[in-house]
């Protein structure tokens, strides 16, 4: 009987998995932000000697790749192998792979089977906002007062996966007083970075003059934009932009009425688009008389299209107290990771129109797990697609997510190698020319056919990728597109 060596008996490692994240597809850099661990579910032998590598995107610094050491395998099932967390910031909206490497006494090394892990972008509402603490709240309020300051102190606490070293920015936009543009950079690469009281205390802050906020318009819209380059990169475009902070500045004595606020989104600093998904109501608070006039204005972020802002015509307050006025929900989707502005506006008997102060909303992004890629529906809910069921094409098919309408622009990319693992992709759709439908719109569902002709050229165990992406604003612009998480197959060739 022929007895298999060490090497022989080791082939077909099956792929590492991810001990924190479940989801061996799409990696979430917040469960590893303490931990990051590679578990090898294979059966080894205890005295085999082990070696988990993650290998980061392409173009990646070097710091965004990590070998250990060989350890022995051991008695214990399934074997955990710890790695350093830090690699993930380097890897956010990339793909990576994670093997791991098997020798059996003094055979040749054996590597596993990839694990492929898309790393998600950081979540925004996973990200701290920068404050002022002079503002209520020690700086979560919506107001700051700078009349009677002398000083203003900037602080930012701590994020997932942060670490010493990274770039940060922030920067200071509004409206001064003669209604010139406001915009100062406090903090920028390469003098401010990451320091270790930083990382030890969990914050940083800084003091600075107030003169130049006391020059700002009365009422105006003060925002706090902050960016830290996780990857260590000196280029800001490259950088993690965070969740705004605004406030409503009061450099003179107040005026008439309060802001109004959003009746689906109790939170009135930011707005969840899921929230505003079916409908979009404004609310005053304040006791109008009934015969008063009132219109409601949604501003969107300066660039924003024509659609994005929107002002009702006059309705009476009537008696109802609070007032609740619709919007069309429709402009959300204009503004995601922006700020808006909402007002309302009263006209009393042949008085001349007042309006209110502002509402300041940071439209969050929609989150990752309400945007569902596509699948193939020959695959039938695997992660598999064989070629024998695809001999006339297969059936692309699409859903839904918050805030869907016509127009709205897409892109649709396919990724795979052919036998001689060359590149093998196809571009379906291009945003400049393809969108949204009105029936994918009304009916929540589309489909599209993927060519035989191209399937075919995917050579066997290779992996194809599927890229969807869409500008949520109908402007076909692939830079900011919202990607759709990567759906992958493993395709079994003829």
């Amino acid at each position: 009987m022929n007895v298999p060596s060490a090497a022989e008996a080791l082939i077909d490692l099956p792929p590492p998995s991810i001990k924190e994240n479940p989801d061996n597809t799409n990696l979430n850099p917040v469960v590893v932000k303490d931990t990051l661990t590679a578990v090898v579910q294979y059966a080894l032998q205890p005295t085999d000697r082990i070696s988990v590598t993650w290998t980061g995107a392409t173009g990646t610094p070097a710091e965004g790749s990590y070998t250990t050491g060989f350890v022995e395998a051991g008695s214990t099932y399934p074997r955990e192998i710890p790695l350093y967390t830090a690699m993930v910031a380097f890897n956010l909206g990339k793909t990576v792979t994670v093997t791991y490497t098997v020798i059996r006494e003094s055979s040749e090394p054996v590597t596993s089977l990839p694990l492929t892990l898309t790393v998600l972008p950081l979540a925004q509402d996973a990200l701290p906002r920068p404050f002022i603490t002079q503002a209520p709240d020690y700086g979560a309020g919506s107001v700051l007062d700078v009349r009677d300051l002398t000083e203003f102190t900037l602080r930012m606490n701590g994020w997932p996966l942060i670490a010493y070293g990274q770039y940060v920015w922030l920067h200071l936009k509004g409206t001064n007083a003669d209604g010139s543009l406001f915009n100062v950079t406090y903090w920028k690469a390469p003098t401010d970075n990451v320091s270790q009281p930083w990382i030890r205390y969990g914050f940083h802050q800084q003091n600075f003059s107030a003169s130049p906020l006391k020059g700002l318009k009365d009422g105006s819209t003060l925002t706090l934009e902050f960016k830290a380059a996780l990857g260590r990169s000196l280029n800001e475009d490259e950088a993690v932009r965070f969740a705004l902070r605004t406030y409503t500045v009061r450099t003179l004595a107040a005026v008439q009425f309060p802001p109004p606020s959003i009746k689906e989104n109790p939170d009135n600093t930011n707005l969840n688009p899921v929230a505003v998904k079916d409908s979009l109501t404004a609310v005053v608070q304040y006791a109008l008389q009934p015969t008063d006039r009132i219109s409601v204005t949604w501003t969107g972020a300066a660039g924003t299209p024509a659609e994005g802002t929107y002002t009702t015509g006059f309705v009476e307050a009537g008696s109802t107290h609070p007032r609740e006025i619709p919007l069309r929900n429709a402009v959300v989707a204009f503004s995601l990771g922006k700020t808006v502005t909402v007002t309302y506006t009263v006209i009393r008997e042949n008085s001349e129109p007042v309006t209110s102060l502002p509402l300041t909303l940071n439209v969050q992004t929609v989150p990752a797990d309400k945007l569902i890629a596509p699948v193939i529906t020959q695959a039938n809910g695997t992660a598999v697609l064989d070629l024998k069921d695809v001999l006339e094409g297969a059936t692309l098919l699409f859903g839904s997510w918050p805030l869907i309408a016509a127009g709205q622009r897409v892109w649709l990319d396919l990724e795979g190698r052919n036998a001689n693992g060359d590149t093998h992709n196809l571009t379906m759709w291009v945003g400049g020319r393809n969108s949204v439908t009105r029936g994918w719109a009304s009916s929540g569902s589309f489909s599209t056919y993927v060519a035989y002709s191209y399937l075919r050229e995917l050579g066997d165990g290779s992996t194809l990728s599927i890229r969807f992406k869409l500008n949520m604003d109908k402007v076909a612009n692939l830079a900011t597109a919202v990607a759709f998480p990567v759906r992958t197959y493993t395709v079994l060739g003829l």
